[in-house]
């Protein structure tokens, strides 16, 4: 797998970026030029730490980083991918606050589950709930 963490950037204007300052640290260097988070943890674990100081070799790895799959996990470790929008951006009824024609359910909300039984009882229970905000809702 070949992932490009930067595609609104070219190879040139990440290297500019990732240049260091005087007297700047590695980790402001990185955060400034936008690799921090997933992105800084990916970079860290598949990228030599002997070129994290050269810009030039480090960017053409970010444009291109290497992850090599060699299978998969067993089925008891299958979780629901993490992500989605957030509790704190929904009403009761599961309608986002800042777009009240919005609902959203199951897979949509950032949640963790189990696959299989768990995971579909709760998609469906979230769906009714969103279903029963949509009647609410078009009944005011």
């Amino acid at each position: 797998l070949e992932l490009d963490l930067f595609p609104d950037q070219t190879v040139e204007q990440l290297a500019k970026k990732l240049q260091p300052g005087k007297k700047q640290s590695l980790a402001n260097v990185w955060r400034k030029a936008g690799l921090e988070g997933a992105k800084a943890a990916l970079v860290r674990e598949l990228v030599a730490k002997s070129i994290w100081q050269d810009a030039d070799q480090l960017a053409q790895k970010i444009k291109q980083l290497s992850i090599t799959l060699s299978g998969f996990r067993p089925i008891e470790e299958a979780i629901s991918c993490a992500g989605g929008v957030k509790r704190e951006a929904l009403s009761e009824q599961l309608q986002l606050k800042s777009n009240p024609q919005v609902f959203l359910c199951g897979e949509m909300l950032d949640w963790d589950a189990p696959t299989g039984g768990y995971l579909l009882t709760a998609c469906f229970a979230t769906g009714r709930a969103a279903g029963e905000g949509v009647h609410q809702f078009l009944s005011n």
